[in-house]
C-alpha cells in the first residue's frame, strides 16, 4: 500500500513510538510506519468534480434529510369546469425548474378536483421560479381488451412549459395555484396500440 512500511512488532510500553526524521515525516503506530503527508489525488479527481459531489450531496440533503419543502397546491379548470380525476380522466401537472436545474415536481388531479406536488417521493417542491405543463387526458377502454385509447383533451400548447404560458414562484410555506386551460382537438389520440 502506498506509504505503508511494516516493521517486525515490538514490545513497549506505549504503543506509540516516536516521529522518525527523514524527507517524508511518517510515525510509527502499532508497528506500522505511517506517512504523514496527505494521499496524492485519485487519478481523474478535480476540482469541479468534487464540486458537483458537494452540490449533489447538499441536494440530498435538503430532500431527503426530513427537512420540508414548501407545499404546493390548487386545482385544473378545463373550459370553466373542475377537472376531477378518476380510472377515465387523467390530469398531470408537472413544475419544470426554470434554469433547468433540480428535479420537476409532479402531481396528479385527484377525484376532488385538487392536487399536491412532490419532488421525487418528498411532499412540496423547492424554492424558486418554474416553468408549467399540464395534460389532460381521457382513457378510453378498447371493446376488444386490448390497449386502451387515450385522448387528449387540454389543448396541445399546455402540455409544453415553454408554450403554456405559465411560470410560477414557489415561495416558503404554503402554494396555491389554480389553473385555467381549454379543450382542445378531441379527436387526436396520444396512443392507439390495439389497431
Amino acid at each position: 500500500m502506498i506509504g505503508l512500511q511494516h516493521e517486525p512488532a515490538r514490545c513497549s510500553s506505549s504503543p506509540y513510538k516516536s516521529i522518525k526524521s527523514s524527507s517524508q515525516s511518517s510515525a510509527t503506530v502499532f508497528g506500522t510506519t505511517r506517512s504523514l503527508t496527505p494521499p496524492k489525488p485519485i487519478r481523474g479527481e478535480t476540482v469541479a468534480g468534487t464540486i458537483r459531489l458537494n452540490l449533489v450531496f447538499l441536494a440530498l440533503s435538503l430532500v431527503g434529510c426530513g427537512q420540508r419543502l414548501p407545499t404546493v397546491s390548487g386545482s385544473v379548470a378545463l373550459d370553466g369546469e373542475l377537472v376531477r380525476g378518476s380510472d377515465n380522466l387523467q390530469c398531470i401537472v408537472l413544475f419544470f425548474p426554470e434554469n433547468g436545474n433540480g428535479a420537476p415536481a409532479i402531481a396528479n388531479v385527484d377525484g376532488s378536483g385538487k392536487f399536491m406536488l412532490e419532488t421525487g417521493s418528498t411532499k412540496g417542491a423547492l424554492e424558486g421560479k418554474y416553468d408549467v405543463a399540464i395534460s389532460v387526458a381521457e382513457i378510453i377502454p378498447s371493446k376488444d381488451g386490448g390497449n386502451p385509447h387515450i385522448r387528449q383533451l387540454a389543448a396541445e400548447k399546455y402540455a409544453d412549459p415553454s408554450t403554456s404560458g405559465w411560470t410560477v414562484e414557489v415561495v416558503p410555506g404554503s402554494n396555491e395555484f389554480d389553473f385555467a386551460i381549454e379543450k382542445g382537438d378531441q379527436n387526436r389520440r396520444l396512443s392507439n396500440n390495439d389497431g
